[in-house]
């Protein structure tokens, strides 16, 4: 089994045991990207498809981890970044508001009306035309 501590990613050495002197950590979080890993099964020869790697900034060897099902790994995804994260990811949401505020705002002055969001002008493009085989003589 797994264990998720604010150092970081243990793992148990024993099939059950859930002693402090039975784990051994996998990774600490301070300095390791986190990624989901794509063909898992096939690529990294995981037991599942579902899959997430650990990289270290200083090395470019990875640590793959695979969990049962999706939703299992969406869990463990979540956990890690508000482990990681946990403090900044407030300070985070509350600056992408105000700039969307602020953008927003900004929008209005520009406009006598509300915000409108433009799409690119569609790109015209000429039918494809296939070339006329040559005829065959009989």
């Amino acid at each position: 089994y797994f264990l998720l501590r604010s150092s970081g990613l243990y793992y148990s050495t024993k099939t059950k045991s859930k002693a402090p002197q039975d784990l051994t950590c996998l990774t600490t979080l301070q300095d390791v990207s986190i990624y989901f890993c794509l063909n898992a099964k096939l690529d990294h020869k995981a037991p599942s498809e579902f899959a997430m790697a650990f990289k270290g900034s200083t090395t470019k060897e990875f640590k793959c981890v695979s969990s049962d099902t999706e939703e299992d790994l969406l869990r463990w995804f979540q956990a890690l970044r508000v482990v990681k994260f946990g403090d900044k990811i407030p300070e985070n949401r509350a600056t992408v508001l105000l700039e969307v505020t602020q953008e927003m705002e900004r929008m209005k002055t520009k406009s006598d009306g509300p915000p409108l969001i433009r799409s690119p002008k569609p790109v015209l493009r000429k039918p494809l035309q296939l070339p006329t085989p040559p005829s065959k003589p009989m």
